[in-house]
């Protein structure tokens, strides 16, 4: 059997060499990289190649004015994508550890009265919004104003906001979102541009309110088993961080045994899974959640199905072609339809797998074919009208708006995209998500990564104000970000729609 893939842009076609099984999911294969404390104690978060951090250890440390180096580590915790061997333990922890540097003389405010310096304690809040006049707490050098403030978001991806209006020195910070319970802890930094010195806030949270009491429903705990010889593998669930696993009132999150079952007879065990309870609820603490498995008495070869499969991956191009997934187990025969028609409006399509059972370790190894296994996948749509508006924008793009500091922007832009008619100028473009651009006929995908956007084909200098767009992988713009690198190897810079 061959397939005609036809691909009318070079943005969808992203293949990978099929694998027959992940493995093990470990620190190695998150790949957490530019993990640094500054000077000053700021955290820079890894980045990661696999899995997201769902919680840490640390959101920052004190200024080092020790005058040698001190090492510093944070825990991470990382969940674990679908797919690999240890999926069910659910989360890994890894720990990145950094040699904060001192303060030079140029850095400590005590050396260098042009530093910016904070005071006081930026209170937790709460609500639909809250503002901070940041004046308040941060004080200009004697000679030198503070040229820019950033704000920091842990963890990102929060639906809380925050913009700053007004001019440095004298800006006020807005926090702001519609969604209940949401919490962010957010950390400021003001810069002094012209002596590269910074001072930074404590840490402090926001929660959006209107919050309940942390229950079971919530921590929605799904899966595990335990084993004939004891061995409990854990499920997965949806909220909170794991405290411990209990059984009998002993603590088995290391050895994750609750002792073999010889009876002749299935037996049911509980195993308490204890959360802390995450920010944003009316309670505290830690809570319990108790999940009843079943032990078998002796072990159970089981029957391979389309719950196993595991399937990643795949797309369908904006012309219908089907790129099907990789799978974690078994292996790929065929999958109906072959082919979509195009279609106007983004749509979740169905492709239904034939898989060869794994050649051992189920009851129907070496037998018939598993039919009829779903899988989902979204088809970009193709747009008949891509509208008169054209913009040009940077080729290379980026996780993060800083990441263009420490790269640097391309001095010339690769391709022109068309914005959709509801798209009229440019300021459009800078004051509002939502919109869309098109590319040959169809969604640019942005791989939800940041570009840098011009209304003409001129070069942007690092060191002025420029507009970043992250953009999805349908070519919907999901932020609108103002940015200059006056900062350094960080730059500053603001959510600004």
């Amino acid at each position: 059997m061959s397939t005609k893939i036809n691909v009318r842009s070079p943005f969808y076609l992203n293949l990978t060499e099929p694998v027959q099984t992940l493995g093990l999911f470990t620190c190695s294969t998150a790949g957490l990289s530019n993990f640094s404390v500054n000077s000053s104690g700021l955290i820079t978060n890894p980045l990661l190649l696999k899995g997201n951090i769902i919680g840490q250890t640390e959101t920052q440390f004190s200024a080092n004015t020790s005058g040698s180096p001190i090492s510093r580590s944070v825990t991470y915790t990382i969940s674990i994508p679908a797919g690999y061997t240890n999926t069910n333990e659910s989360t890994i922890d890894c720990v990145q550890t950094f040699e904060q540097p001192t303060q030079t003389p140029q850095e400590d405010p005590a050396s260098n009265d042009n530093c910016p310096t904070f005071s006081g304690t930026i209170p937790d809040s709460t609500g639909s919004s809250a503002t901070v006049t940041l004046s308040t707490y941060f004080t200009s050098g004697a000679d030198a104003d503070i040229s820019s403030y950033e704000i920091l978001h842990t963890p990102v991806g929060t639906s809380i906001q925050t913009v700053l209006s007004g001019t440095a020195p004298n800006q006020t910070l807005t926090i702001s979102s519609s969604t209940d319970c949401d919490t962010v802890d957010l950390v400021v930094r003001a810069f002094n541009g012209s002596d590269s010195c910074t001072a930074i806030s404590n840490t402090f949270s926001h929660s959006t309110g209107n919050c309940v009491a942390y229950d079971c429903n919530d921590a929605n705990v799904t899966g595990g088993n335990i084993e004939q010889d004891g061995t409990v593998h854990k499920g997965t669930w949806t909220l909170g961080t794991l405290n411990a696993v209990i059984y009998n009132a002993t603590d088995i999150t290391t050895s994750l045994n609750v002792g073999a079952n010889n009876t002749g007879s299935a037996v049911n065990k509980t195993i308490t899974y204890r959360f802390n309870i995450p920010n944003g609820y009316s309670n505290t603490g830690t809570f319990d959640c108790d999940v009843v498995y079943s032990q078998p008495a002796a072990i159970v070869v089981p029957t391979f199905s389309c719950s196993d499969i595991q399937p990643s991956g795949g797309f369908i191009s904006e012309s219908g072609n089907i790129a099907p997934p990789t799978l974690g187990s078994g292996t790929l025969v065929s999958w109906t339809p072959q082919q979509f028609a195009q279609v106007s409006v983004n749509t979740p399509r169905s492709i239904y797998l034939t898989v060869t059972p794994p050649a051992s370790g189920y009851t129907n190894s070496g037998g018939a074919d598993i039919t009829n296994c779903e899988y989902i996948l979204t088809q970009p749509a193709t747009f008949l009208d891509c509208g008169n508006t054209s913009f040009y924008f940077a080729n290379t793009g980026f996780d993060r708006p800083e990441d263009f500091c420490k790269n640097g922007i391309t001095t010339s832009y690769g391709s022109i995209l068309q914005a959709l008619s509801n798209v009229s100028s440019f300021e459009d473009l800078k004051t509002t998500v939502g919109n869309t651009f098109c590319y040959r006929l169809s969604g640019f995908n942005g791989r939800n990564k940041y570009y840098v956007f011009s209304e003409t084909p001129a070069f942007v200098s690092n060191q002025n104000n420029f507009y970043l767009l992250k953009i999805d992988d349908y070519g919907t713009v999901q932020e609108v970000v103002l940015w200059n690198c006056s900062g350094g190897a960080d730059g500053s810079g603001g959510r600004v729609a």
